[in-house]
């Protein structure tokens, strides 16, 4: 299971006029901790974000927004940046405080072991939409709306289950041909605003339940071979479906992605910076600068190649 979208919310007391002057009188303790947690990270934007009226670029695609929205501070935390936040699970669980609640929570499920093929998720979709010629006794439940989405060159394709405005919502695709890939590699992500993101929140915080949460929306049910009950919510998971689902018990995983070399400069210049500016008062210009190039040389020696290549220009 992995944790692919996460977007969170907070209400503040005063609206942000300037992300870089705080404390501010008045700030729900809430909405001030998450500023504080995620400002440093960040670099300011011209305008706003999806109805805030200021907002802040973090690494790997996030964004920091505030002012209006009914007096909330907004993170949003695509895949890329939830991967830049070392120890992100710890964020989580301090951030379980009252007024900070998720507002979206994308959880995925990856099959790469071939337990379904791409075939038989079309019968199920074909069974679905009525045609009389395919008979199936597996169901995807609570199931009242299908859109498919296929690209225009390739193999690859997606199916959506559930309205766009939907508070639950899974999407299945072709990862394998997202990625330009070879093999087998199909997504099953499940998208969950509002009522049901709260609920997976509480499941992360405590570390325990989200995958279960999620088949609780939506899961592959089969009918049972001595029943004749028509009642699919009944119904067992289909036993494919059971393992993809048990495989993503526990904490979810955050996808790895490669630091850039903006992304590395940006975090000493939020985190590095200050200390370094200390350092060379306390040691006068001439003699911080043989340290530094004594540091520098010291930590060059042995570096893997794979990180000496990745920020090459």
């Amino acid at each position: 299971m992995l944790l692919d979208y996460l977007t969170i919310t907070a209400r503040i007391g005063t609206f942000l006029t300037d992300i870089n002057l705080y404390p501010h009188t008045g700030t729900h303790a809430a909405g001030q901790y998450l500023v504080d947690l995620f400002a440093p990270h960040s670099e300011l934007r011209d305008g706003g974000w999806n109805g805030y009226h200021s907002s802040a670029a973090l690494p790997g695609g996030g964004i920091l927004a505030w002012g209006g929205n009914a007096g909330t501070v907004c993170v949003s935390l695509p895949a890329q940046s939830l991967s830049y936040f070392a120890g992100l699970f710890d964020i989580i669980s301090a951030l379980s405080l009252p007024g900070i609640r998720a507002t979206r929570v994308d959880l995925a499920f990856d099959d790469r072991l071939g337990r379904v093929e791409w075939a038989y998720l079309d019968a199920l979709v074909e069974a679905f939409v009525g045609d009389s010629s395919i008979s199936c006794d597996e169901i995807i439940t609570r199931l009242r709306r299908v859109d498919e989405f296929r690209t225009l060159s390739g193999p690859g394709r997606t199916y959506y289950f559930g309205a766009p405005s939907s508070d639950t919502r899974l999407r299945i695709y072709d990862k394998a041909a997202e990625q330009g890939l070879d093999g087998h590699w199909i997504r099953f992500e499940y998208q969950l605003r509002r009522g049901p993101a709260r609920l997976i929140w509480d499941a992360l915080v405590q570390d325990s339940g989200a995958a279960e949460i999620c088949a609780s929306y939506w899961r592959v049910a089969r009918r049972p071979s001595d029943s004749s009950d028509s009642n699919s919510s009944r119904w067992p998971a289909a036993p494919w479906f059971a393992e993809l689902i048990a495989g993503g018990s526990g904490r979810p995983s955050v996808a790895a992605t490669e630091t850039t070399l903006a992304d590395s400069m940006r975090w000493i210049s939020s985190q590095v910076a200050p200390s370094l500016a200390a350092i060379r008062e306390a040691l006068g210009p001439a003699a911080f600068s043989q340290w530094l190039h004594h540091l520098v040389a010291v930590a060059a020696e042995g570096l893997p190649e794979d990180r000496l290549n990745r920020f090459k220009i």
